[in-house]
C-alpha cells in the first residue's frame, strides 16, 4: 500500500468518524431528555399515570446503549480520529 492509499484510507476514517461524532452528541442529548422526562413523570403523578407506558417504551428501545461515561469515551476516541485519520 502506497502513501496515497493510506492518506485517502485516513481522510476516510475523518469523515467516518465526524459523522459518528455527530451521531454520538444526538445519542446524548436524547439521553438527557430521557432523563428529564422521567424525572419530570415520577414527579408529577398525573403526568406519571399518563406517561408512563409511552415513557417505558423509549427507554427500552435505547436498552444495550452505553452509559454516558462510555459514550464520552468513545467521543474521544472519535474526535481523535477525526483529527489523526488513525487511533
Amino acid at each position: 500500500m502506497d502513501k496515497s492509499e493510506i492518506d485517502q484510507l485516513k481522510s476516510v476514517n475523518r469523515d467516518l468518524a465526524f459523522f459518528l461524532k455527530e451521531q454520538l452528541e444526538y445519542v446524548l442529548i436524547l439521553n438527557r431528555s430521557v432523563q428529564a422526562l422521567q424525572k419530570l413523570v415520577e414527579e408529577d403523578s398525573a403526568l406519571s399515570t399518563r406517561y408512563k407506558v409511552c415513557l417505558q417504551s423509549v427507554k427500552s428501545s435505547g436498552l444495550g446503549l452505553p452509559n454516558p461515561q462510555r459514550l464520552n469515551q468513545i467521543g474521544a476516541m472519535l474526535q481523535k480520529v477525526a483529527r489523526d485519520g488513525t487511533l
